[in-house]
């Protein structure tokens, strides 16, 4: 998912981002980075291995989801890397490494808004959840002209195990999208007129005085 998310910015623009069909249930906003602000990801402990284990257990697909979102923003690794199931490919048995490459990735994106399509149960130990993130790729670190605002949308599917849920992995039915909001790619506005010369200047005051 996180190199889907800062991919080359040569997707086409969408005129709408949600799937034929699909219908639209949430937004959240992400608060700016210098106002404390209450999240998802507020709620989940990091003090102790065991209230971390209920929290998981007690929350739904969704609130993971959202938990998430959230800790990306924040920047709280650990929350990703406990919500995310050992068979995905970017679960990495070296924390360590694995929480510096979720580290490297937030400072790169700056996230703007998130929106939940839909949520929907395949079956008790498994659910999908349709959703968009969008993201401002290296704003702060280039120039701003070259940032570029993005939409990424996936299926995500989770899987229940030991009583909690767990990011499995995007939806192998659904192609994700990274889609180009705006950015250095946008039309620019035609240049002005060349302003006329001073000799053009005096020939047409020539003419206007016959």
């Amino acid at each position: 998912m996180l190199q889907l998310l800062v991919a080359a910015a040569t997707a086409p623009r969408a005129a709408t981002l949600a799937p034929q069909g699909a219908r639209v249930m949430t937004r959240r906003r992400a608060a700016p980075r210098t106002v404390a602000a209450a999240s998802a990801a507020d709620a989940y402990p990091t003090c102790c291995g065991s209230d971390a284990d209920a929290w998981r257990r007690s929350a739904s697909p969704e609130e993971i989801l959202r938990a998430r979102y959230d800790a990306y923003v924040e920047r709280k690794p650990d929350l990703i890397m406990d919500t995310t199931h050992p068979s995905n490919e970017e679960h990495d048995a070296d924390r360590d490494a694995w929480r510096a490459r979720i580290l490297d990735f937030a400072a790169a994106a700056k996230f703007v808004d998130f929106q939940v399509y839909d949520s929907l149960a395949l079956d008790d130990d498994s659910y999908s959840i349709t959703w968009n993130a969008r993201i401002k790729v290296l704003d702060g670190m280039i120039d701003e002209r070259l940032v570029e605002t993005k939409d990424f949308v996936e299926r995500s599917l989770f899987l229940r195990e030991g009583g909690a849920w767990y990011y499995l992995k995007g939806d192998p039915d659904f192609k994700p999208k990274n889609i180009r909001v705006e950015g250095p790619l946008d039309p620019k506005p035609s240049p002005p007129k060349r302003k006329a010369s001073a000799a053009a200047t005096k020939r047409v005051a020539e003419k206007v005085s016959r």
